[in-house]
């Protein structure tokens, strides 16, 4: 090695801080100081110098990088915002169409994030489990949310793997009292104290851990409280629910939207009333909701199947003698509002999910291809910027930093108008969702995250095409005469316009289909008459047992009143099951929903009798009628089959008549078919129905209040009309129908404005190529032809892509339904019409002013 000579690693480092420059005489120069310093001084002062050397060099490389990176970014953005200035038109369409286009996925992106974010506030949620219930017979299996009451208490005291566990019971609607002022409250809830242990509900009064150790205790959201006490300080006082006095002992925060528990009301589980259906065990009697909390490092899997058959442990001969199989199952509790297992096994939640997730991709792609394609049409203005920059020394690196940054830029313009349009819109949206957004909810960080990343995502995306392919072209490529600098994007462009329609297409054809479905479910003949039905729901069951006759005598004797008839329930609400069998001793038994009514539920609502005869006012009240899908899950053949038949009720088969059998019809709209359903004359009741004459609803309403004020003092008058309160279970969908057309439309209109930017290029790149036909006798007509048909090709051909996958889309989401519209193939040709229709007409306006405009102007040599 030579001393005499700097270190090579040294040289090296030098000549990568002067990469660009001549670095052979600086090197001589500083290895001749070198020399010297090891003359002088010795091997480590050369070094030292050496290094000294590099350090300031490196700090005047960096202090000169940043100048010129200031400089380079202030007249970046100086060329950016002259550009815009330059061509308002242009900008003014893709900031737009981006903006609509970004409200739309913030909307939605917190719409999802809310939705699958459910119960997943509270702190131990991921060991939280739901234990139901799987109830199979010959006839079918039943799933279920609710569970034997004296579950609970088992699990707590026979496994330790559950660290605590509690259960929950919903009352029915309740008339809640303070002072003179009383409320029907629907969210009323029984809970035991260990329930409020397992989550993190956030108290503002009151221990968690002992406000319900006492009988007859009650916690309010902060919301009731406001409601019933005012400004008054509730805890100690007293209100009454139903026919009882409960203690205020706690206050909790009303809890957030994106919970499944709708607590409101929150009773001890003890009272001065017992319950019996509240402490034993019967297949029958499975309506409180148990929910436990594992230790840690318990596998959920393996505890659930230690517990599956724990009824068998209580009622097994029961279970044998009633032909039932009860087993539990485990749900974590973040999986219930999207995946519920009961019921029909299906959740409009999380339909809601996959079709708004589908949506915001959607219009965010509609978005992204407009931003893409205008920008990269409007770039080929510039190739002879960047042409004459290339010649006089712009690196490539530095060309593609400024069309990114530009883009960048736009998407930041862009960002801001969305939030504005965010802000503007949340009111309406939230009214059509039923959703309670604030601002606030979108100023979380993962919402904020969200929208930079998205930002930066559709800035760098649109950004890279015409940046990489104008910073690749040759500067002589850029001047010659005679070459079409477009020519080879021109395909790119067909591509992301069918690509517009294609999507926007599909929206339109599901957002159709959705409404089809929607019409259809509403308009659909259900078995029985709906209008003109009003509804007096009573406060207790007991109300009127013993004077039933009477009250039906006295409502009569309003006028307009052409029938009263009383029942446990009305078409479109819950009703409880029974188990029957179709022989004392067999176990081929089932469980159909049971109504209780009187002789005049039948042709009040116009059911229909196939077989037999209906009830009679001197019936006895073991008297049951039954439906056609309760004879074919009983056995027989025939409805005729089954008249006068003994059927066996409950574990104690009791013996009863069937009178005669109802034509099917839909209790609970068409979500789900019909289910077997008995009926049984009898004097305990929860609704009147009125069946009026008239359709001036708001005076037989008053009428019908006074008279009910006669019969019941002091009691709530609270009542609805049967055909609205059967179409409420329709309000899902028909939030989705509305969103889906709204968001339709939003599609439909970015795509349209990116093909108004277009047709607006297109003419003025012909604009030379117009004024000749027009002085060479072209007609106004000819030329509009001439620039709509090419966008119109376009168009159609986004028809071929978009139809499958509207079919698939459309079918996916009727799968939902157990009764749906067929699939209409005219919808689609009209989806595709409308799409075309749109299309011209926009293409078409910009068409007539470039054909309108005057030849010599367009032929004047610039």
């Amino acid at each position: 090695m030579d001393t005499k000579k700097p270190p090579g690693i040294f040289e090296l480092i030098l000549k990568f801080l002067v990469n660009g420059t001549e670095p052979g005489e600086m090197l001589g120069d500083y290895e001749e100081i070198y020399k010297m310093k090891v003359a002088e001084s010795g091997r480590l002062a050369g070094y030292t110098w050496y290094l000294i050397q590099i350090f300031r060099l490196l700090k005047t490389i960096i202090h000169y990088s940043v100048y010129r990176s200031v400089l380079m970014f202030r007249n970046y953005l100086k060329i950016a915002l002259r550009n815009i200035t330059k061509s308002k038109a242009f900008y003014a369409i893709n900031i737009l169409g981006l903006s609509v286009g970004m409200a739309c996925c913030i909307f939605i992106f917190q719409f999802v994030k809310m939705e699958i974010s459910y119960d997943a506030f509270h702190e131990n949620a991921d060991r939280i489990f739901l234990v139901g219930l799987i109830s199979k017979t010959e006839a079918g299996t039943e799933i279920s949310a609710g569970n034997f009451s004296p579950l609970a208490e088992e699990l707590k005291e026979g496994y330790p793997q559950v660290e605590s566990v509690g259960s929950m019971f919903r009352n029915s609607i309740r008339p809640v009292k303070y002072n003179n002022n009383m409320y029907y409250e629907s969210n009323v809830y029984r809970v035991t104290p260990e329930f409020l242990t397992i989550f993190d509900f956030p108290f503002l009064e009151g221990n968690p851990a002992t406000s319900l150790t006492r009988p007859s205790t009650v916690i309010l959201t902060e919301t009731k409280s406001l409601k019933y006490f005012g400004n008054e300080d509730p805890i100690g006082k007293s209100i009454r629910i139903g026919d009882e006095f409960f203690e205020v002992t706690g206050i909790i925060k009303d809890l957030p939207s994106n919970t499944n528990f709708k607590l409101e009301i929150i009773c001890s589980w003890k009272s001065s009333i017992e319950d019996e259906h509240l402490t034993i065990w019967h297949p029958l009697v499975t309506r409180v909701v148990t929910y436990m909390k594992l230790k840690e490092g318990i596998v959920s899997s393996k505890f659930e199947t230690r517990i599956e058959n724990s009824a068998e442990n209580h009622i097994k001969d029961l279970m044998n003698e009633m032909g039932i199989e009860c087993k539990m199952f485990l749900q974590p509790i973040k999986d219930i509002h999207l995946k519920p297992l009961w019921g029909n096994g299906t959740s409009t939640a999380l339909m809601f999910v996959y079709v708004f997730s589908a949506i915001g991709i959607f219009i965010l792609l509609i978005a992204c291809m407009n931003f893409i394609n205008l920008t990269t049409a409007r770039s080929v203005n510039r190739s002879s910027e960047v042409g004459i920059r290339k010649i006089v020394g712009a690196r490539k690196v530095q060309l593609i930093s400024q069309f990114i940054g530009e883009s960048l830029l736009i998407s930041g313009i862009s960002l801001v108008f969305a939030l504005l349009i965010v802000v503007l819109a949340l009111p309406n949206l939230n009214e059509i969702a039923q959703l309670n957004y604030g601002i606030e909810d979108f100023l979380n960080s993962e919402v904020i995250a969200a929208i930079l990343i998205l930002t930066l995502i559709i800035g760098f995306g649109a950004g890279c095409y015409p940046a990489f392919f104008l910073s690749s072209s040759r500067p002589v490529d850029t001047f010659k005469s005679g070459r079409n600098p477009d020519g080879s994007r021109a395909l790119i462009r067909k591509i992301l316009v069918v690509g517009q329609f294609a999507i926007s297409i599909t929206l339109l054809i599901s957002s159709l289909t959705v409404y089809r479905q929607l019409e259809f479910m509403k308009n659909k003949p259900l078995g029985f008459e709906r209008k003109q039905k009003l509804v007096l729901y009573l406060s207790s069951w007991g109300l009127i047992e013993e004077n039933w006759k009477t009250v039906k005598n006295e409502l009569m004797t309003v006028p307009s009143i052409n029938a009263v008839s009383m029942a446990s329930g009305v078409p479109g609400r819950f009703i409880n099951r029974l188990f029957i069998y179709p022989t004392r001793d067999g176990d081929n038994g089932m469980g159909p929903r049971i109504l209780r009514c009187d002789y005049d539920f039948i042709s009040a609502y116009n059911l229909e009798i196939i077989a037999g005869r209906s009830f009679r006012e001197d019936d006895s009240m073991d008297s049951y009628l039954i439906n056609e899908s309760a004879v074919k899950r009983l056995g027989w053949n025939t409805p005729e089959e089954a008249v006068d038949k003994p059927i066996f009720i409950g574990s104690d088969r009791e013996e009863a008549r069937i009178l005669g059998v109802v034509k099917d019809f839909h209790w609970l709209g068409l979500y789900s078919p019909i289910e077997p359903m008995i009926m049984r004359y009898s004097n305990t009741f929860r609704y009147i129905t009125l069946d009026i004459g008239t359709s001036d609803e708001s005076t037989i309403v008053n009428n019908v209040k006074a008279k009910y004020s006669e019969l019941f003092p002091g009691d709530i008058f609270d009542y609805f009309f049967v055909d609205i309160d059967f179409n409420t279970q329709y309000r899902v969908i028909e939030r989705i129908s509305e969103l889906i057309g709204i968001f339709t439309f939003v599609g439909l209109f970015i795509a349209c404005l990116g093909l108004y930017g277009l047709a607006s290029y297109t003419a003025e790149q012909k604009i030379k190529e117009i004024g000749i036909r027009k002085v060479l006798g072209s007609t106004v007509k000819e030329i509009v032809v001439l620039l709509t048909r090419e966008f119109s090709r376009w168009v159609i051909l986004a028809n071929i892509f978009a139809w499958p996958l509207a079919y698939y889309a459309a079918n996916k989401l009727l799968q939902n339904f157990a009764y749906r519209v067929e699939m209409e193939y005219h919808i689609y040709l009209l989806s595709g019409f409308i799409a075309l229709l749109v299309a011209v007409l926009t293409v078409g306006s910009q068409s007539v002013k470039a054909a309108t405009a005057d030849p010599v102007d367009s032929l004047r040599y610039e």
